[in-house]
């Protein structure tokens, strides 16, 4: 089973991602900052981040630049509701995909799906 990280300090995106990803099959684990998730991934192998762009402390830019140096096999997507801007920047820092807040299940089901298939080498990069 895929294993998901969700980085987000909105208790509402945790609770509603959290049904979904298991709608979906995915086991999912949360860290409320970038250090966290950091340190969760350095602890057991996530295939997929997902990161807000809105963290306190690190910022989401921050945490996904760190994770696509540091952990080159995993997949990023980034996620805000209030910083449309740092969607683009994201991508340019690593990140595979972006979804714009308030979550569409749709959305998330096909992002994951692309990104998924991006790293099992069937695909290219999500535009």
């Amino acid at each position: 089973m895929t294993h998901v990280l969700v980085i987000d300090d909105d208790e509402d995106t945790r609770i509603t991602l959290s049904s979904l990803l298991a709608e979906l099959g995915y086991e999912v684990s949360f860290a409320k900052d970038g250090d966290a998730g950091i340190e969760f991934h350095r602890r057991g192998h996530f295939e997929l981040v997902m990161v807000d762009l809105g963290l306190p402390g690190k910022s989401g830019i921050q945490t996904t630049r760190e994770f696509v140096r540091e952990f080159p096999d995993v997949r990023v997507i980034a996620m805000s509701g209030t910083h449309a801007d740092e969607l683009v920047r994201a991508k340019e820092e690593g990140a595979f995909a972006t979804l714009a807040k308030p979550l569409q299940p749709e959305e998330v089901e096909e992002a994951i799906g692309s990104v998924m298939r991006i790293s099992r080498g069937w695909d290219g990069p999500v535009d």
